[in-house]
C-alpha cells in the first residue's frame, strides 16, 4: 500500500499555508499591519488562496484529487440514495450535537477564538471558513487522503481513522483537535459509502457556517456561550450526549446498509 501521497498531501497542505503565513507576516512588517488582531480580511485572503492552491498543486502533482470525480455523485439517480443521504444528514447533525456539547464539558484552550470572532464580521472571512475552507478540507482529507487509500485496498476503518485523525491534528487548536477528528470519523463515513465529496462538503459548511452566524449575532460573547447553560441540568446534558450519540450511530448503520455504491478501488490513482 502506497502511503507517501497521503503523507505528502498533508505536506503540500501544511506547507503552502505556512508560506502563505510567512507572506502575510512580512506584509505586516513592511506595511506596518496587525495581522493576529486588525488585519482579519488579509488572514481570510491568505486561509482562502492557499487552500485553493494547495488543492491544485495535490491534483496536479500526486493527482490524489480527482476533481472531476470528487464531484461526480454516481449514485444521485438511484431514489434510494436521496433518502440514504438524508439520513446520512441527520445522523451527522446528532452526532455533531453530541460532539459540541462533550467539547463544553472538556473546555480545552480554544488558541483561535479571537482570529475567528474577527474572520466571523468579514465577507470574505465568511466565504473562506464558511464556504471555500470546508471544500478545499473535503478534497485534501477525504479525496486525497482517505480515498487514495481506498483506490489502493486499505480497509475502510483504517482509512476512515487515519483521514479523521490527520483532519483534527491539522487544525493545531487545543479545543478542535479532538472534536475535529471525531467529527473526521462522520465525514469519513460519508465519504467511503458516496465515492465522492458532495454530502461531507455539505454537512462540513453547514458546521462551519452555523459558528460564524453563532459569532456574528452574539459578538464576544459567543466566547463564553456554552448551550450547557442554556440546559442547566449537567444530568440531562450527558443524556442528551448519549442520546444523540446512539441516534447518530443507528442512523449512521443504517445509511451503510441502503446507500448504494460504494466506493470502489481504483489502480489508475
Amino acid at each position: 500500500m502506497q502511503i507517501w501521497k497521503p503523507i505528502l498531501s498533508v505536506v503540500i497542505f501544511f506547507g503552502v499555508q505556512g508560506v502563505g503565513g510567512v507572506i502575510s507576516v512580512l506584509f505586516n512588517i513592511f506595511t506596518g499591519e496587525k495581522i493576529l488582531h486588525s488585519n482579519s480580511d488579509l488572514i481570510s485572503w491568505t486561509t482562502l488562496v492557499t487552500g485553493i492552491i494547495s488543492v491544485f498543486l495535490i491534483a496536479l502533482i500526486l493527482k490524489s484529487i480527482r476533481l472531476k470525480k470528487a464531484f461526480l455523485a454516481s449514485g444521485a439517480n438511484d431514489v434510494r440514495n436521496w433518502g440514504a443521504g438524508a439520513i446520512a444528514l441527520i445522523a451527522a447533525v446528532a452526532g455533531i450535537i453530541s460532539i459540541n456539547l462533550l467539547s463544553e464539558q472538556v473546555e480545552l484552550p480554544n488558541w483561535l477564538e479571537s482570529e475567528f470572532m474577527d474572520m466571523s464580521h468579514s465577507i470574505i472571512g465568511i466565504i473562506s471558513v464558511g464556504i471555500v475552507g470546508p471544500i478545499v478540507e473535503e478534497l485534501v482529507f477525504r479525496e486525497s487522503i482517505e480515498g487514495h487509500l481506498l483506490r489502493r485496498g486499505c480497509k475502510p476503518w483504517i482509512a476512515i481513522s487515519v483521514s479523521a485523525l490527520t483532519f483534527g491534528i491539522i487544525h493545531m487548536n487545543p479545543a478542535q483537535i479532538p472534536f475535529a477528528a471525531l467529527i473526521g470519523l462522520i465525514l469519513g463515513i460519508l465519504y467511503w459509502k458516496t465515492g465522492n465529496v458532495w454530502l461531507c462538503s455539505i454537512l462540513h459548511i453547514a458546521n462551519n457556517s452555523y459558528s460564524l452566524y453563532e459569532m456574528r449575532t452574539l459578538g464576544p460573547e459567543a466566547m463564553n456561550y456554552r448551550v450547557t447553560d442554556e440546559i442547566g441540568d449537567i444530568g440531562t446534558v450527558w443524556g442528551i450526549i448519549a442520546g444523540c450519540l446512539i441516534m447518530c450511530t443507528a442512523l449512521l448503520w443504517l445509511f451503510c446498509k441502503t446507500y448504494r455504491p460504494a466506493i470502489a478501488k481504483d489502480s489508475n490513482d
